[in-house]
């Protein structure tokens, strides 16, 4: 693996506060409310998972997904 503009380290961290704004979202967006109606169950976690797995997905760039070692 060649890292050509940014080190790995660099990558790691912007991928890592990827994650923790899309988590962030879901939980603003969808988790909350569940959570303050008792009507967040296994269920709605798998979606709330779901929902930001896949905002994290179309954020992430070709050399952070490389640099956390996912595979195409």
């Amino acid at each position: 693996m060649v890292f050509k503009l940014k080190s790995k380290e660099t990558l790691i961290g912007q991928a890592v506060g990827i994650v923790l704004n899309a988590v962030r979202s879901v939980f603003q967006t969808y988790v909350e409310s569940l959570k303050n109606s008792g009507n967040f169950n296994s269920e709605a976690q798998k979606i709330a998972f779901n929902l930001a797995k896949s905002l994290v997905l179309k954020q992430l760039s070709e050399e952070e997904e490389e640099a956390m070692g996912f595979e195409g």
